[in-house]
């Protein structure tokens, strides 16, 4: 069973496409995935547009 990580939770609660999410990050869309799905870690760079692209600061971000 797929592990739902706090990222893709956020990202569902909010019914987003990784891909549009991805687009709006300035993030490429496997870049996200992997983070999203927890097997990378993001880099400050995208951590900031990601909290950016979701509305909130990068310290609430949850990766």
């Amino acid at each position: 069973m797929p592990r739902i990580t706090p990222l893709k939770l956020e990202i569902v609660k909010r019914r987003l496409v990784q891909a549009d999410l991805a687009e709006t990050a300035g993030i490429d869309e496997y870049r996200l995935s992997r983070i999203v799905n927890g097997r990378v870690k993001p880099t400050e760079y995208e951590r900031k547009n990601l909290a950016q692209a979701l509305g909130m600061r990068r310290e609430e971000l949850p990766v």
